[in-house]
């Protein structure tokens, strides 16, 4: 993650809370940022969109993160008139492009790795008080010794 937001130069130092603890960071606001998981059914994309805005941009009223009136006025009227959904959802992505309180970052579940034990500096792990994180180092930190490598260049 470190890699990927410094190419957007975007200079981070994370820092892994316990997921215990977040609920009680996000709502006394002591963060700078947070890296959150988001799904959603696309077959009920209003709902989505709504939730996202008010519950996950927003957040709640002692701690607005994300505030838009334009947005506010759009989505009472979409609560009582359907037809304006189209233009609530074009209107909501201007405004996430034009005032950046969030970043997209897409992570596919599916991708599987399988990693030959030649490979070394693959994977990390390190324990934060009772939880143990398991997790894959960037590409760019992995390499074969010389010893087990199969192709030898002249």
């Amino acid at each position: 993650l470190k890699i990927t937001l410094g190419e957007l130069n975007i200079d981070m130092v994370p820092v892994p809370v316990n997921p215990m603890d977040k609920d009680r960071l996000i709502q006394s606001g002591d963060f700078q940022a947070i890296l959150c998981s988001y799904e959603f059914d696309d077959r009920a994309l209003f709902q989505a969109v709504d939730h996202f805005y008010f519950h996950t941009l927003r957040g709640d009223v002692q701690n607005v993160n994300y505030r838009n009136r334009f947005l506010d006025k759009m989505f009472s009227v979409a609560y009582r008139d359907a037809s304006i959904y189209p233009q609530l959802f074009k209107r909501f992505q201007f405004y996430l492009r034009r005032d950046h309180p969030v970043i997209f970052l897409f992570f596919s579940n599916r991708i599987i790795i399988a990693v030959d034990s030649r490979f070394h500096n693959v994977r990390t792990t390190y324990k934060m008080g009772d939880q143990f994180f398991y997790r894959l180092r960037p590409l760019e930190n992995w390499f074969v010794p010389k010893e087990l490598q199969k192709y030898h260049l002249k």
